[in-house]
C-alpha cells in the first residue's frame, strides 16, 4: 500500500492508502475524511497524488462507505474509493 493524497471530483484533497487489486482495479482505504456519503452521491473521477510519484485522474468504478465508522459529530466517514486503472 502507497500513502496518497487524492480528490473525489474536486473535493478534497484527502490522505488515504492506495492499493492495486484485480487488472483494471485500483483502490483507496480512507480513514475520517471530512465528507458525507452523500456528497459523493454520483461521482465521477479520482485524482490521486501520490507522495513519490505523478499525480493521476481516474474513472471511479464506486465508493463504499462504512456507515458503522462514520462521526456525525465530526461529520467525517471511512470507506473505500474503486477506481479503474487504464
Amino acid at each position: 500500500m502507497r500513502r496518497v493524497r487524492f480528490a473525489i471530483d474536486g473535493h478534497g484533497p484527502f490522505e488515504g492508502m492506495m492499493k492495486f487489486g484485480t487488472i483494471g482495479d485500483g483502490e483507496i482505504e480512507f480513514v475520517a475524511i471530512p465528507a458525507r456519503a452523500g456528497e459523493f452521491a454520483v461521482p465521477r473521477t479520482v485524482q490521486v497524488i501520490p507522495e513519490d510519484d505523478d499525480p493521476f485522474e481516474a474513472p471511479i468504478i464506486r465508493i463504499v462507505t462504512d456507515a458503522s465508522r462514520y462521526d456525525e459529530v465530526a461529520d467525517t466517514m471511512s470507506g473505500f474509493v474503486i477506481f479503474e486503472t487504464v
